[in-house]
């Protein structure tokens, strides 16, 4: 599952007469950029651009436009002095559907009364910034905060407009069969679904799971069809049986007949054979286990390998169960060196060196087992030698006093 990081574009339109607004828009943007960090929100302040110059900036700016999430306003009477059909026009034409319209006006200017707010609030909506209204002040918290909130729904648009692409991605390439790549699109929709309590998971939940089963069917009919051309008709039906559990398909069943009913020449060599081949294949899949260090697995496997074993394959079968030992003895050795480490973790120095003593002795070898045993032995050492040295400071305190007594009488 994917974590995304959300980047958010500002875009300002402010007017030459009224720079302070803007320097101290610039200040709060900063501020805001800040405060979003750890939700993972990027802001960034794509352009800003001088309302009085719109007909230079309004065919150079498009594509920031375009691509801008938020479009800030910063009004005041020197905004509304520009040429107001136009800036109306490059704003309706050259901003997407899903963008916010956001505007700050001091407080003093009633701006609310004016066709251009009620033109904003028909086509766009509005969302107001007014509580940096308090220019004379120095605390702009509530208006950053204002802001910090219209760039998380921002984010949430973005997420949301994610969730749905994911998600009909997922369903395209489900009708398609192409079941990996669809589970991994459904499992991205997930991971951003989950962060949104509203949204009901359930049907992604049995959209992942049908790509699984669909997958695991593929595979196993693809090997039942390897196995076929192969004339391993045992194990070619042993694998179409085991696709058939998973769902009925006519086409399986008829492979699966087919596989039973072809003659085999030496039925009981070929059955041999085949035996002795699946023991060498689990086997090797055990070996590759061991190799992962995925001892409880591999263990599985060497077992599975001992049952199947006879002595006709030439294999020592000593050599396998030397392997389950090293399996069981290196899971123990984990299990033991975890317990340590949580041991020393919580400071319980003298329960973690009994376990590190047990992991060194199932592996002497270990060099991470045997640098955290010395350690911990180290700690344990001084810990029980700090009562004794408490008890001299305290036997050398009395002695000095009495001394001292002695001296002054």
């Amino acid at each position: 599952m994917q974590e995304y990081t959300y980047i958010v574009r500002l875009f300002v339109i402010y007017s030459g007469q009224d720079k302070v607004h803007f320097t101290r828009m610039q200040q709060i943007i900063a501020s805001v950029r800040q405060m979003l960090i750890a939700e993972k929100i990027s802001l960034i302040l794509s352009r800003s651009v001088c309302a009085e110059q719109i007909a230079e900036w309004q065919y150079s700016a498009e594509s920031n436009l375009k691509k801008a999430d938020i479009v800030l306003l910063l009004v005041s009477q020197g905004l509304l002095s520009v040429d107001i059909a136009l800036l109306q026009k490059t704003l309706a034409s050259r901003t997407t559907p899903d963008v916010l319209l956001a505007a700050a006006a001091p407080h003093y200017f009633n701006w609310q009364q004016t066709d251009f707010y009620q033109w904003c609030s028909r086509y766009f909506g509005v969302y107001l910034l007014e509580d940096l209204a308090q220019a004379g002040t120095s605390d702009t918290t509530l208006f950053e905060h204002s802001l910090a909130d219209l760039v998380q729904l921002a984010a949430g648009l973005q997420e949301e407009k994610i969730y749905r692409l994911y998600l009909q991605e997922g369903n395209k390439l489900l009708k398609q069969k192409k079941w990996i790549e669809a589970g991994k699109k459904f499992s991205n929709a997930l991971s951003l679904g989950q962060q949104n309590a509203e949204e009901d998971l359930q049907p992604l939940y049995e959209k992942l799971q049908i790509c699984h089963h669909e997958l695991q069917f593929d595979q196993l009919v693809r090997l039942g069809k390897l196995a076929y051309q192969q004339e391993n008709y045992s194990k070619a039906c042993h694998y179409f049986e085991r696709a058939l559990q998973l769902k009925p398909d006519p086409e399986v069943v008829l492979l699966r007949e087919n596989s039973l009913r072809t003659p085999v020449p030496g039925y009981k060599l070929l059955k041999q054979l085949s035996e002795e081949a699946w023991f060498y294949e689990c086997l090797q899949e055990a070996e590759r286990l061991f190799k992962l260090q995925k001892w409880e697995a591999a263990h599985e496997q060497f077992e599975q390998a001992a049952a199947m074993h006879h002595f006709e394959f030439g294999y020592n079968l000593s050599n396998i169960y030397r392997r389950m030992k090293e399996c069981r003895t290196a899971r123990c050795f984990n299990e033991v060196f975890n317990l340590g480490r949580e041991a020393y973790k919580a400071k319980n120095h003298h329960e973690a060196l009994a376990f590190f003593e047990e992991a060194c002795a199932l592996n002497p070898n270990d060099p991470t087992a045997n640098r955290v045993r010395n350690k911990c032995r180290r700690i344990v050492f001084l810990k029980n030698l700090l009562p004794y040295a408490l008890k001299l400071l305290i036997l050398l305190l009395i002695g000095g006093l009495l001394l001292l007594i002695k001296y002054l009488l």
